[in-house]
């Protein structure tokens, strides 16, 4: 996957209907100077993509692709795999992600597989979703009696 940082800008203008940068930075919290070095390394940190996405109701997948809809919310284990997937598109992934799921804590590499498990289970042009979850929720069933 690869993340086109001028577009996501131009894009995070957009559905903020902001008129510049200056207005992009007040809205995430940040000096306008951050962002013109964020722009000028052609890099942004997942935390300001997620600050912008809540702040506005944007979809985090419509943000960094411009597919699909972008009014969408997500869950908090969604963001959490969307932020490991973002690191590890950019080779930025450190490990240092987890997410708490009852007792059991997920490492970066989990979260990854249960962000692309999810794009799976989400795809309407595949017939291996529905399957794929069937299968899943039958499992879950056995192991949770």
């Amino acid at each position: 996957m690869q993340i086109k940082n001028r577009e996501l800008f131009e894009r995070m203008l957009m559905a903020g209907k902001l008129k510049n940068y200056s207005e992009l930075a007040k809205t995430v919290g940040l000096s306008p100077q951050a962002i013109s070095n964020y722009r000028k390394k052609d890099e942004i940190s997942p935390k300001l993509i997620f600050k912008f996405a809540e702040t506005y109701n944007i979809s985090i997948d419509w943000l960094l692709t411009g597919i699909g809809d972008m009014y969408s919310r997500m869950s908090s284990s969604e963001r959490v795999c969307t932020i490991a997937l973002v690191e590890k598109a950019r080779g930025k992934d450190n490990g240092s992600y987890s997410y708490a799921m009852g007792q059991a804590v997920l490492d970066t590499e989990e979260i990854v597989y249960v962000g692309k498990l999810l794009t799976i289970l989400r795809s309407t042009e595949s017939v291996a979703g529905p399957s794929i979850k069937t299968n899943i929720d039958a499992f879950y069933m056995t192991v949770k009696a």
